[in-house]
């Protein structure tokens, strides 16, 4: 049986054939940034987006900004740094990053200043932690723990920013990854992982009860995202075909799955300003990624 921290390991990894600008059956995006370029994350304003590069070597943290379209690393640490979340205040960053040997792939949860300045351990487990995603009230960070090194499962914990107490808020006999909370606090998504490649998304209550599955097939489904009204959430999936991703919403209100990208080309990774979709975007599993964008409707 695949070891599923081998698997979450390989999806870190990008899934960028560079392109200015393109038109797909009347399905258009701009190229934010070139290649080698992950797991994107707007600002509530659109202003900034930050995301994950390898473009000077290994990942580091780097940020675009929507308006003068200029780009800068923020974060330069000896191993890889990854999945940056912003708090709902704009002032502080939350990410990954590798610890001790490189080669182990080691990972704890870091914050620092939203410029990358001041950066800060936020958890010690010396097990695998990833995907950390500020609460709405900014004062905790939700992220994935491996429950041991014996046991490869992974379950959700939140460490309170200010006093650093650490708290396990929802297990399950099935590992369960890539979670965040709904903009006003009550619900949670998150991915379950069923058997083998078979992975579905789940919306439940924020203490994860009345759980519901919103993508509903046999085959991957992942990488969650609230749009910001939190009337939505935005994932993605190879249900047409598998291993080529596009990114679908599901309505909370419609309770409705609608396609919202098309071409030849891949999408995964999004995150979205009021009007705006990023996402993660090549055309084949082996070509580098890029950051693209395109309207939300």
């Amino acid at each position: 049986m695949t070891n599923l921290k081998s698997i979450i390991a390989i999806l870190f990894i990008s899934i960028s054939f560079f392109c200015g600008y393109a038109q797909e059956a009347e399905f258009k995006i701009d190229a934010v940034t070139k290649t080698g370029d992950t797991y994107p994350c707007v600002s509530k304003d659109g202003k900034l987006v930050l995301f994950s590069s390898n473009r000077d070597g290994d990942n580091d943290l780097y940020v675009y900004n929507t308006e003068d379209k200029t780009t800068k690393r923020l974060t330069d640490l000896a191993g890889d740094e990854s999945q940056p979340d912003i708090s709902p205040d704009g002032t502080k960053l939350t990410f990954y990053a590798t610890v001790g040997d490189v080669e182990k792939g080691l990972r704890e949860i870091y914050m620092s200043d939203i410029d990358g300045s001041n950066i800060k351990r936020l958890t010690d487990h010396g097990l695998t932690t990833f995907h950390p995603k500020f609460t709405p009230d900014g004062k905790k960070v939700l992220y994935n723990k491996q429950v041991s090194a014996e046991e490869d499962r992974f379950e959700f914990y939140t460490v309170d920013i200010a006093t650093g107490e650490k708290e396990l808020i929802l297990t399950d006999t099935k590992s369960i990854t890539f979670g965040s909370f709904s903009p006003d606090g009550s619900k949670l998504v998150f991915v379950k992982w069923m058997e083998g490649m078979d992975t579905e998304v789940f919306l439940a209550d924020a203490d994860g009860s009345n759980q519901i599955n919103i993508s509903n097939n046999s085959l991957f489904n992942g990488w969650p995202t609230w749009t910001q009204d939190g009337k939505s959430v935005i994932f993605a999936s190879d249900k047409d075909k598998k291993f080529h991703f596009h990114l679908y919403k599901y309505n909370l209100d419609t309770k409705k799955v609608s396609k919202i990208t098309e071409g030849d080309r891949q999408f995964i990774q999004a995150t979205a300003s009021m009007d705006t979709v990023y996402a993660n975007s090549n055309y084949t599993r082996d070509s580098s990624s890029q950051i693209i964008a395109f309207p939300l409707k």
